[in-house]
């Protein structure tokens, strides 16, 4: 359709009012929890972020992955995409290498702790939660969720994780001389 070919395109404000038109119309067709218009929330959510309209987006996001997790249940395939989609966004704001460091690094813990909740025994987003943490100057709380991450990564995955956690504890001592 129209608005994914001008998503695509990165045409986004001629997208938008194709996705709000779906949205709207799949809320009146197929009703709020359809699995039909949880995706249309994710997709013009995405959009959004594209925009960089982080507060049109959050509340989207977040009714999305709210009754994903009501209607369909953890594991479903489309809740399991919407914690993934939260996560990248939410690793988008507080990765430590980002090449753009003025970001909303409250919105990027908001997500991230949205993510986690959803999603509590999956060390890569407990590992984003550590940087949304440590990017928030909750560095106690970023060495607890960083060590969680190691503790739940996958064997062949500890040394990664080991790493991120020897780095956040580095950078946590330059920026503030604490010792985690």
């Amino acid at each position: 359709n129209l608005a994914i070919l001008y998503y695509a395109q990165a045409r986004f404000d001629e997208a938008e009012p194709f996705y709000l038109e779906a949205l709207e119309k799949r809320r009146r067709i197929l009703g709020d929890d359809h699995p039909s218009t949880l995706g249309s929330l994710n997709n013009l959510a995405a959009l959004y972020m594209d925009q960089d309209r982080f507060d049109a987006a959050e509340p989207l996001f977040l009714e999305s992955l709210e009754k994903s997790r009501r209607v369909l249940g953890d594991d479903h395939p489309d809740t399991l995409r919407s914690v993934r989609n939260i996560n990248t966004v939410a690793w988008g704001l507080v990765d430590p290498d980002r090449v753009n460091m003025d970001t909303d690094v409250a919105l990027g813990l908001r997500f991230a702790r949205a993510a986690a909740g959803a999603a509590p025994g999956d060390s890569g987003i407990r590992d984003t939660l550590a940087w949304a943490l440590f990017s928030n100057g909750l560095y106690t709380d970023a060495v607890a969720a960083s060590e969680k991450a190691l503790e739940l990564a996958p064997v062949a995955d500890k040394p990664l994780y080991q790493g991120q956690l020897d780095r956040l504890r580095s950078m946590i001592a330059e920026a503030d001389g604490f010792r985690g």
